[in-house]
């Protein structure tokens, strides 16, 4: 059974070589199996990526759908890399190898552009954990400024209830010392004879004009002394009431809460890294340029793997050349064969007669002389 398939094997690998050698290149299809994985799991990942911005993004299920179109577009388009990488290779047109070449780096494009997307992706929650607790840093820096110009207004509010205050009591001092020198009224002495016939002698007292006048302006200064002070105890119940202590405990929480996501947000960290900032001080204009090179060039190299590795798995196979055949005239092949032939009967001949000498040499005896001359013919 074993036997049986090694030599299975053998045969199937023969049939290879056979084909390789007909076409004139050998693929590694183990090479080629991990380059067509590598492009399954780049368009998986960039539907789903995809897919969840959609159903984050999108309003209903007809936005949804219209998020996807070109994502799946995009996937099909994807799928074709590492076949025309192959092409770009096996093609013996030079024109057809440029075709495919040039539709490789469109398909790459595609590629960059989704892992570029998942790369943003990648740092996007952290970017938002960021942005949000700097809105919050900014809102209680609002919320303190506004605090702090209304404390001011209040402030103010109150040095003028005060001032009014103190000069209603200085119009009530001032009211209080003119009644002071007028009389409240002015009596005269008056005398006279009454209906009976009997005099009388008596005081007729007046109300002082400049009096009454004092008097009114004594009321109103003490009514407008009282508005001024209840004005003044409004005010400063409403200052009283106005506090930074809350406004900058919110504040300083929010900061906290700011440089803790700075620092959980890798891309700040590397930006900061590389411009040697702190990571507050780095500019939304640096991270842009910095995520030009941390998400852009990996979407490139993870474009360019599948399709290298799809081309280098590719071998080109030298054909086995054949033996030139010789064509022979066929008088050529007749004198040839004549001439082996006489070649043969000469060499049979030969032996013929140098066996029949042997045989005689046996029998009979054979003088010196004769010896000696058989020496001297074949010497000659």
């Amino acid at each position: 059974m074993c036997a049986t398939n090694v030599g299975r094997t053998q045969a199937r690998g023969l049939r290879a070589s056979e084909r390789n050698q007909q076409r004139g290149y050998s693929i590694n299809y183990k090479q080629m199996s991990l380059a067509y994985t590598i492009e399954l799991v780049v368009v998986i990942l960039s539907l789903t990526g995809a897919g969840l911005m959609a159903a984050k993004y999108g309003r209903g299920w007809t936005d949804y759908v219209l998020m996807m179109l070109a994502p799946a577009g995009y996937a099909v388009v994807e799928i074709s890399r590492v076949p025309l990488a192959l092409a770009a290779r096996t093609q013996k047109s030079h024109f057809m190898k440029l075709v495919a070449v040039l539709a490789v780096l469109c398909a790459a494009g595609i590629t960059v552009k989704s892992m570029s997307m998942l790369g943003e992706i990648m740092f996007r929650p952290r970017l938002e954990a960021v942005a949000e607790a700097k809105r919050y840093v900014e809102r209680a820096s609002q919320d303190r400024d506004s605090i702090v110009y209304t404390i001011k207004n209040a402030d103010d509010l109150v040095a003028q209830r005060k001032g009014e205050r103190e000069a209603a009591e200085e119009q009530l001092s001032r009211a209080t010392a003119e009644l002071g020198k007028h009389p409240g009224q002015t009596c005269t002495q008056v005398s006279g004879t009454d209906k009976n016939g009997k005099d009388y002698r008596a005081q007729r007292c007046t109300p002082d004009p400049a009096a009454l006048a004092l008097n009114q302006r004594l009321r109103s200064a003490n009514e407008d002394r009282v508005e001024a002070s209840r004005k003044l105890e409004d005010a400063n119940a409403s200052r009283n009431a106005l506090s930074l202590a809350e406004v900058d405990k919110r504040k300083t929480d929010a900061e906290l809460n700011y440089r803790d996501a700075l620092f959980h947000s890798q891309l700040h960290s590397f930006t900061s890294m590389v411009f040697g900032k702190d990571p507050n001080l780095v500019t939304e204009g640096e991270i842009a340029s910095f995520l030009r090179v941390f998400v852009f060039l990996p979407a490139v190299f993870v474009a360019l793997a599948s399709t290298l590795l799809a081309m280098t798995s590719v071998n080109h196979v030298k054909p086995k050349r054949d033996a030139t055949e010789v064509v022979v005239p066929d008088a050529a092949v007749i004198q040839i064969l004549k001439a082996a032939i006489q070649s043969a009967n000469t060499q049979f001949d030969s032996v013929r007669q140098a066996a029949a000498e042997a045989f005689v040499a046996e029998r009979v005896p054979v003088s010196a002389d004769v010896v000696e001359l058989r020496s001297r013919k074949e010497t000659h």
